[in-house]
């Protein structure tokens, strides 16, 4: 049986990063504070950026003996793949906001694509796993695990699957919402950077949404390897830090021509 404990966590982990994110797009598209081509752009950007590009370098690397054998390593991995995401991010976010944002000191038309590649994200990496986890979650408790998965797995490989999933702790399933509105948010603060170089031609927003996008990434990936717990709140504290000095210093302000950052 699964614990009540963890069910909550469930629950949350889908409201956080299923639920959440459509009522914000929905609500969003119907107040007219988003727009549903720039939107739309955003999430195919998304799709290019970490399926496609990532997915063609790391599949690259795993060719090559020397990386195939250092990726067995589970840090090692997690900073190369840190690493890869940082730079395709803002390198991808940088071009394409360049040649696809027709209005480059429309806020609206910014918030749009971003959030549309941070929706994007999360219903296609942190949504699935926490509906999945859900849905086994309800059948092992319910009974009805062997009856739904008996078709394609054995009843050795069924008992298995519920040892798996009943180890699995809450501290994973809240991590995986807390962390989903924390990516959403993310992407709109390193676009507001990525777009201020653009508009500014100023490669120093640049450096500043890698290093932004950089320690993001390197909080989620290298933290969890050692505790779920201590991500969730690093993660967090991270995001609120970023989006409180990005709203201090008006670096979502695109339409002003000022210098934001003074040397």
């Amino acid at each position: 049986m699964i614990s009540t404990f963890t069910m909550i966590s469930a629950y949350f982990a889908v409201l956080m990063s299923i639920l959440v994110p459509i009522t914000i797009t929905i609500y969003g598209l119907i107040k007219k504070k988003l727009v549903a081509t720039p939107f739309m752009i955003g999430a195919l950007m998304f799709f290019v950026m970490r399926i496609v590009i990532v997915g063609a370098i790391t599949y690259g690397l795993t060719l090559i003996p020397v990386f195939n054998d250092l990726l067995n390593n589970s840090l090692f991995a997690a900073m190369v793949v840190v690493l890869i995401l940082a730079v395709v991010d803002v390198l991808c976010k940088y071009f394409g906001y360049k040649f696809l944002l027709k209005a480059p000191d429309s806020i609206r038309d910014v918030m749009s694509i971003a959030l549309g590649q941070g929706v994007a994200e999360v219903l296609m990496t942190i949504a699935q796993t926490a509906f999945y986890c859900l849905t086994i979650f309800n059948a092992i408790n319910n009974g009805s695990i062997y009856e739904a998965v008996s078709e394609t797995l054995t009843s050795a490989d069924i008992s298995e699957l519920v040892v798996q999933y009943s180890a699995i702790k809450p501290d994973l399933l809240f991590y995986y919402g807390v962390s989903a509105l924390c990516i959403m948010a993310l992407h709109i603060i390193v676009s507001f950077f990525v777009v201020q170089a653009r508009n500014r031609r100023d490669k120093r927003y640049l450096l500043f949404a890698f290093v932004i996008i950089l320690g993001g990434l390197a909080l989620m990936y290298a933290l969890t390897i050692y505790s779920y717990l201590s991500a969730l709140i690093a993660i967090l504290i991270y995001t609120l830090v970023v989006g409180y000095l990005t709203y201090s210093y008006k670096i979502y302000n695109v339409q002003d021509t000022a210098d934001i950052i003074s040397v």
